[in-house]
């Protein structure tokens, strides 16, 4: 029966909730409980290590009888003829995981405390002390204890730097403790050189190490505030930097591993994109050596990049792609600046040379044009002549201060087309096929494209000097092979169906801008009356009728000359077949005869009747109102209107022969 209440309960609170909107809100799970801490084996060992040196220098002391006595008159003892000063370094702490939750390294991170008091932390509240066989209040300044025999104050807290004599004893000293800590940074400095020589460019890891091993050791000798008396850091640094005889020879940790001081430079990050081998202060080195590197630059041994230092990086080796970008966008911003000449642009373009990634090498010193970005009307993926740089490189550049600051110009259309039609591109035995302007007509049709996109562009003398450049070269693709422009025809309205007309692979519209490049470098839209008659006279399949239409087609582009030259040429048929029937006879077996066009009377009846010398106007019906007649009335003396009624008359009464017609020789009539 309980079983059965619950849910009538829960039903009844469902229908209290949906009705009057009641509901009671659900309690929040209870988190669950945290896990205990693991269990401490008091009797589990944790191991750590720590690698300590101890550098002891031994001091001969040679002292005046004067200053002797001083001496003995404030410590009651003479000075000694020899005595030790050493020097505690330590290599940095065993790598501890900064993980707090695991109790390992929570472990290892208590033990490391054992070393607190020989090498105390170089981030932590205690600091290197000087020892005067027992520890002093007095700091080093840097990451090791300091033991020799100073004088201390009466306090024994601190060296006595103020009575004469027994301040100059201990200034002395502290001059040696700066002199053994130069000793100690250059041998361990000289110690990860060596090592970092045997490794390469693979060995990641192995330098990661060596150059975390020498920013320990920058930071080590960093010299920080000492207290009480600032004077034993001041004078222990000033020994540091003042025991070399050439402090530019001082080493220091780099990205390229130990070097002297001077060839190293600080950061810079537009520069480091393309001067990867450029020797500069690690980025770690800035941020956790910071007052090492600050002294660095103060005395002037560490400087910022130069343009020499430029010059000198990208003459020893080529830059990639990517790299040689990066350098000219830098180049770009720098040459704004003050100092930027001429002769600097000279230095860099000798200096920097160009690795595309297909392996091939140019110097900037033999560039002259660009592909401009952005407004180029040359493609980017053709073949570019040597002096220009690939636009890969180009592209990411400010177009309109190229010129200005590298002295290149825009790569125009002219000498572009120079570079296609000449040798090696064109015309030689080493020419690839693919891009040969003479033997691709896939490459030809692009070309074509380009100039007819560009045409109505570019001036009136550039137009002009193409067509010169294209006049005697093969590059019109035809349905008989390559052609030079003068000898290809637009495909259109044309009288013979053998010509080499336009054959374009991708059969790009001719049209615009193309037609108008075409017709300037010489391509012909109309086939040469010379040729026409030519043809005409020498036989074949065409028609008068075939004649005037292409005439017609091409009226508009017809010089007077080429009219003069239509009005004289018997190149218009005889109607010899018409003239034997009206004889009763059959027509002559001779070829075709021609006449010129005022020779001629139009072929119709009522001229037939009369038996004039008639057009052959073949199977059509003539119509003299047509597009076809029109031209032969507005050209011809004859067939303009009719012939008067006594020449008619004549014509009639005299009937001239068949062969009278054939023979009569032009102009007689």
């Amino acid at each position: 029966m309980a079983a059965l209440a619950r849910p009538a309960k829960a039903f009844s609170s469902f229908l209290s909730n949906s009705f009057f909107g009641r509901s009671t809100p659900s309690p929040a799970p209870t988190p669950a409980p945290a896990p205990p801490p693991p269990v401490e084996d008091p009797k589990e060992i944790t191991s750590l290590s720590r690698e300590i040196q101890i550098y002891q220098a031994e001091i001969k002391v040679s002292v005046t009888a004067a200053f002797g006595r001083e001496l003995e008159r404030a410590t009651k003892k003479p000075p000694p003829k020899q005595m030790p000063a050493s020097l505690v370094f330590s290599r940095g702490d065993e790598e501890v995981s900064d993980d707090t939750s695991n109790a390992v390294s929570k472990q290892k991170r208590d033990a490391a405390g054992v070393f607190s008091g020989l090498c105390p932390s170089l981030d932590g509240e205690q600091s290197a002390k000087v020892f005067i066989g027992q520890a002093t209040g007095q700091t080093t300044g840097i990451g090791g204890h300091l033991a020799a025999r100073f004088i201390p104050t009466v306090e024994r807290e601190s060296i006595d730097l103020v009575d004469k004599h027994v301040s100059l004893w201990n200034k002395e000293i502290l001059w040696i403790g700066g002199y053994l800590s130069r000793l100690i940074y250059e041998l361990e400095m000289q110690d990860i050189q060596t090592s970092w020589k045997t490794t390469s460019v693979s060995d990641t890891a192995v330098r990661e190490k060596l150059l975390a091993r020498g920013l320990h050791t920058l930071r080590f000798f960093t010299f920080r505030q000492t207290t009480p008396s600032p004077m034993v850091g001041q004078g222990m640094e000033i020994a540091f930097y003042g025991c070399g005889t050439d402090n530019k020879q001082l080493l220091i940790t780099s990205t390229a591993g130990v070097l002297p001081v001077n060839q190293v430079r600080m950061p810079n990050a537009d520069m480091q994109k393309f001067l990867t081998d450029m020797p500069a202060i690690t980025a770690s080195a800035i941020h956790e050596a910071s007052r090492f590197i600050a002294r660095l630059r103060d005395q002037q041994l560490l400087r910022e990049v130069a343009i020499e230092d430029v010059i000198k990086e990208l003459g020893s080796k080529p830059l990639a792609e990517k790299e040689m970008v990066e350098c000219l966008t830098w180049w770009q911003n720098v040459a704004m600046m003050e100092g930027y000449t001429s002769q600097v642009r000279a230095r860099l373009l000798d200096a920097a040379v160009l690795l595309q990634d297909s392996g091939k090498i140019i110097p900037l010193s033999m560039i002259g044009t660009i592909v401009k970005p952005q407004s180029s009307s040359i493609p980017t993926d053709m073949p570019l002549p040597a002096h220009t740089l690939p636009y890969t490189v180009t592209k990411e550049l400010k177009g309109h201060s190229i010129y200005t600051i590298f002295g290149w110009t825009e790569l125009s259309l002219l000498q572009y087309i120079t570079f296609l039609v000449n040798p090696p591109l064109s015309a030689h035995p080493a020419a690839d096929p693919e891009t040969d302007i003479r033997s691709s007509p896939a490459f030809a049709e692009r070309v074509l494209a380009m100039l007819g996109r560009a045409w109505q562009s570019i001036s009136a003398n550039q137009q002009t000097a193409i067509a010169l450049e294209l006049k005697d070269v093969e590059c019109i693709p035809t349905k008989a092979g390559f052609k030079r422009p003068r000898e290809a025809y637009f495909e259109k309205n044309l009288l013979f169906d053998d010509l080499p007309t336009i054959a374009l692979p991708k059969n790009t519209a001719i049209k615009g801008g193309m037609e108008k490049m075409l017709l300037a470098i010489g391509v012909r839209k109309t086939v040469d009356l010379q040729l026409v008659f030519s043809r005409l006279i020498g036989g074949g399949s065409w028609t008068c009728q075939d004649l005037m239409r292409y005439l017609v087609s091409v009226k508009d582009t017809l010089s007077s000359d080429e009219l003069a030259r239509l009005k004289q040429t018997a190149a218009f048929p005889l109607e010899v077949e018409a003239l034997a029937k009206a004889e009763g006879g059959d027509a002559p077996t001779a070829p075709a005869v021609r006449r010129k066009p005022h020779q001629l009377y139009e072929p119709v009846e009522s001229m037939r009747a009369l038996g004039l010398p008639l057009l052959d106007w073949g199977d059509g019906k003539w119509k003299s109102n047509s597009d076809e007649g029109k031209p032969l009335q507005r050209h011809s003396k004859v067939l303009i209107g009719q012939p008067s009624c006594f020449s008619a008359w004549v014509y009639a009464a005299t009937r001239p022969s068949i062969s009278y017609w054939v023979s009569l020789p032009g102009g007689r009539l």
